[in-house]
């Protein structure tokens, strides 16, 4: 059957760097998993891939769509399933690199992403406490309603959230039905990068750092001010921006609450791997260097490595 690499893990756990390693070794191309990086002009705060990485590996699904245009996860099944195909057509292996959850899951499993009718007084209510609590507070009600759905959606995704909750009040279960109705097409090799959790959040918080100095403030300005707050402006690391361009924090606070925001969102992505019966763990600890990470993976693909946690 042929063969499928996902390279995954929490914020800040080096996958990118990863799968760039990985796609040499293979000659081979890397399809983002990012649902972010699809919007051109975001790319410190969603620590897209550079140009000179971009050259060095052919990456999909990158600066596809502007900033005031809709991507849904069918999108993204849709599209990556083709460059997929076309990618397997020349005799390689892809990758699929990035940390949005439920992109992933539309391509190891049949989900089914069907619209419903919308309830629009649901919908401004949910709208209202995402605007008052922020994306917590719409996860918190989501795994109250649904524990299993939560795991399939992209935590950093208002709308997405949104959706999901509509769906959990109705009964819904459009996304959760062919949750474990395996893909077919292909073989999925599903590795998670993970780091130990305290030094995860410390590069976290540099790599915070580092994006002030390369300029975000700068970034999320400029495409505030030309965009508004369209969908990829509500995502951690330019909705904490909006706050400090609106007086509500000064810069300090700011670059706190992004780092805050981004510590949680690796501690739900680490829950979330935890329960993925598939997933393969590449554990830092062991494998500290990516040459001895790609030598592992090439094994478990090759079949010569039994894995699991």
């Amino acid at each position: 059957m042929k063969k499928v690499i996902i390279i995954t893990g929490p914020t800040g756990s080096g996958k990118s760097d990863l799968a760039i390693d990985l796609a040499q070794k293979l000659n081979t191309e890397i399809i983002s998993a990012d649902s972010v990086q699809v919007y051109k002009g975001f790319d410190i705060g969603s620590a897209k891939v550079t140009k000179e990485e971009q050259e060095m590996v052919p990456h999909h699904l990158i600066d596809i769509m502007n900033p005031e245009e809709q991507y849904s996860v069918a999108d993204f099944q849709r599209d990556a399933t083709e460059k997929i195909k076309e990618i397997l057509a020349k005799g390689k292996i892809p990758i699929v690199c990035g940390g949005t959850g439920l992109y992933i899951h539309s391509l190891l499993y049949d989900l089914d992403f069907s619209e419903e009718k919308v309830d629009e007084k649901l919908r401004e209510e949910l709208e209202n406490i995402y605007q008052r609590e922020g994306v917590e507070a719409l996860v918190k009600l989501l795994e109250e309603l649904d524990p299993e759905r939560v795991k399939t959606i992209d935590l950093r995704n208002h709308r997405r959230l949104i959706r999901g909750i509509e769906l959990a009040k109705s009964g819904k279960k459009n996304h959760t039905k062919n949750l474990r109705k395996k893909n077919e097409q292909w073989e999925s090799y599903y590795f998670v990068v993970r780091r130990d959790r305290e030094k995860l959040y410390e590069i976290i918080n540099e790599r915070t750092k580092k994006m002030i100095g390369l300029g975000l403030v700068e970034e999320a300005k400029t495409l505030y001010e030309k965009y508004g707050f369209v969908s990829p402006m509500r995502t951690i690391g330019y909705k904490e921006m909006v706050s400090y361009f609106e007086g509500e924090y000064s810069l300090e606070m700011t670059i706190e609450k992004i780092q805050q925001h981004s510590r949680n969102l690796a501690k739900r992505q680490l829950t979330w791997f935890r329960k993925e019966e598939d997933a393969i763990f590449i554990d830092r600890d062991v494998y500290p260097k990516n040459e001895e990470a790609v030598e592992y993976i090439l094994k478990v693909v090759e079949g010569e490595n039994g894995h699991g946690e």
